[in-house]
């Protein structure tokens, strides 16, 4: 259960950290830039 309960934690705290990452990024870029590099 505890185990369990940290890999939840962890996956959760990687999705906000890469959510965080791309709005920091679109700020900078282009949205339609980064979708382009996305795809390749």
């Amino acid at each position: 259960m505890f185990s369990q309960l940290k890999t939840s934690n962890l996956i959760f705290s990687i999705f906000c950290i890469s959510i965080f990452l791309c709005l920091s990024n679109q700020a900078k870029d282009p949205p339609t830039k980064q979708l382009r590099s996305r795809q390749i």
